[in-house]
C-alpha cells in the first residue's frame, strides 16, 4: 500500500507565493493595456459626444436642457455628477431619456437635483 508523505509547509507557501506573483503580474499587464479605457472621460464639443475612441453626433436645440447638461459635464471635466439645469422636471427627464436613447457610449441618470453619468458596456 502506498503512503503519501505530507508536503512540507514551506513548499506549499512557496507555491502560493509563486501563484500570487503570477496573478499580480497578469493584473499589472491588464492595467497597463487598459489604462486609457480606465481613465477615459467623455468629450463634448457642442455637436459630437466622444468616448473611448467612439463618437456619436447628438442633435440639440439652443436653450434646451440637453446641451446645458452636456456643457456642464464638459466644463467640469466629466465629474461623476453635476447639478441639473433649472428646468421643469419633465423636461429634464425627457432630456436624460433622449440622451440614453440616442447614444450607447455612456448612460445618464437623474436623482433629485443631480445628473450622473457612467460608462455603458
Amino acid at each position: 500500500m502506498w503512503h503519501l508523505r505530507p508536503v512540507p509547509e514551506t513548499v506549499v507557501n512557496l507555491h502560493l507565493i509563486s501563484l500570487i506573483r503570477q496573478s499580480f503580474g497578469a493584473f499589472c499587464d491588464f492595467l497597463d493595456a487598459e489604462e486609457e479605457n480606465l481613465i477615459a472621460v467623455p468629450h463634448w464639443n457642442g455637436s459630437v459626444l466622444r468616448y473611448r475612441q467612439r463618437e456619436v453626433p447628438v442633435r440639440t436645440q439652443s436653450g434646451a436642457p440637453l446641451p446645458m447638461i452636456l456643457n456642464e459635464f464638459q466644463k467640469n471635466n466629466w465629474v461623476e455628477s453635476v447639478l441639473a439645469p433649472d428646468f421643469d422636471p419633465v423636461n429634464l427627464k425627457q432630456a436624460v431619456h433622449y440622451l440614453n436613447d440616442k447614444q450607447k457610449l455612456i448612460r445618464f441618470s437623474r436623482s433629485g437635483n443631480f445628473i450622473r453619468w457612467v460608462p455603458q458596456f
